[in-house]
């Protein structure tokens, strides 16, 4: 018999030249280069892992994050179980506009689970880690700092947001409950049951000079 499988779709976004697909095909091809070209609407990797015994096949789209794409975009949140947050430490604009990020993607996915990841920590920064914890206790989402040209974090954070929506769906599947069955007749008035009197002791209930004469013996 095969284990469980389950499928998840995961958006990665953030504005433009932040490592979100080095961030990604570290992940998902251990592979990683200095020049990326810009991503044009959306790329795609995926990633299998197991947690409890359940195969995840994890699919992360790679979101374009420059403004002309936002219209592109919108089609392709749809359907996700997943949203990583990406920055660079390096750029504070990146950090401001996460705002828009989430308000963007609120548009179309309501209650998904997110992870914030803070890129390119080997590098000089400009936004500090306690901000960046703090905003992202505001959102709800875990933080991770990461450098992909180091491979600090990046297995610990791509992995972690597979784990919440993991636990997510065991909470859901547990709070579902077998509705109770019930039959047709449930609810309809039962009358009681009566009885027939019990038969009469005498051999003839009724006197023999009712019985014409060929039937009495």
């Amino acid at each position: 018999m095969s284990a469980p499988r389950q499928t998840y779709k995961i958006v990665v976004c953030g504005d433009g030249s932040v490592g979100k697909t080095s961030l990604i095909l570290k992940y998902t091809q251990n592979t990683f280069s200095e020049n990326y070209m810009a991503t044009v609407g959306a790329n795609f990797a995926t990633k299998k892992l197991t947690i409890n015994g359940v195969e995840i096949i994890s699919q992360y789209w790679d979101m374009g994050g420059q403004p002309q794409f936002k219209f592109v975009r919108q089609n392709f949140y749809r359907g996700a179980r997943g949203i990583i947050y990406v920055y660079d430490v390096t750029r504070r604009e990146t950090f401001i506009n996460l705002e828009k990020w989430i308000q963007e993607v609120n548009q179309v996915l309501c209650n998904v689970p997110c992870i914030l990841i803070g890129n390119k920590i080997d590098l000089p920064r400009q936004v500090d880690k306690s901000e960046a914890n703090e905003y992202s206790s505001k959102i709800n989402a875990q933080y991770f700092e990461t450098s992909v040209a180091q491979n600090i974090n990046v297995q610990e954070s791509m992995d972690s947001i597979n784990h919440i929506i993991f636990e997510k769906q065991e909470v859901l599947n547990k709070s579902i409950t077998t509705p109770k069955t019930y039959s047709l007749t449930d609810n309809l008035i039962k009358p009681p049951i009566r009885y027939p009197p019990a038969p009469n002791s005498s051999k003839y209930p009724l006197p023999e000079s009712v019985f014409p004469e060929v039937y009495r013996m």
